[in-house]
């Protein structure tokens, strides 16, 4: 395990967000239900884990998704107040395991969300992606 992951497991950390109108579900806003889609739970989860585990990473290394499991538990009204809870729960190599739950605004849990993040160095990423030809 690199150094500088050393003591993170059990780290936690959390982010709210407002579940905006262009997230909601389409094929249920046409039937006049306007709740948070599935991809942008994920998304708000995503984006939490990320920040709570890069502001750990030493410069020239950056942390990307490489795994997620969602559960989608309960519906989130569009124009609500959802709070994002990130815990990393495991450390293997450079991948990092990181538990969120994502809760309504009245504390409802609506989601669970199991993530894997793995540790590169942003010079590999970058020369691993091929850009295409203009």
């Amino acid at each position: 395990m690199p150094q500088y992951l050393e003591g993170l497991e059990g780290f936690s950390c959390s982010k709210e967000w407002i579940a905006e109108e262009g997230h909601a579900a389409l094929h249920l806003k046409r039937m006049g239900l306007e709740v948070l889609a599935t991809p942008y739970m994920l998304l708000y989860g995503e984006v939490t884990a990320r920040e709570c585990l890069d502001q750990h990473l030493p410069a020239g290394m950056v942390s990307v998704g490489v795994e997620a499991l969602v559960r989608h538990l309960a519906p989130i009204p569009v124009g609500s107040r959802v709070r994002v809870e990130a815990r990393i729960v495991g450390i293997d190599g450079k991948g990092v395991s990181i538990v969120i739950r994502v809760k309504r605004h009245d504390g409802t849990l609506a989601g669970e969300i199991y993530h894997v993040r793995r540790i590169v160095r942003l010079e590999e990423l970058k020369k691993r992606i091929k850009q295409p030809h203009s």
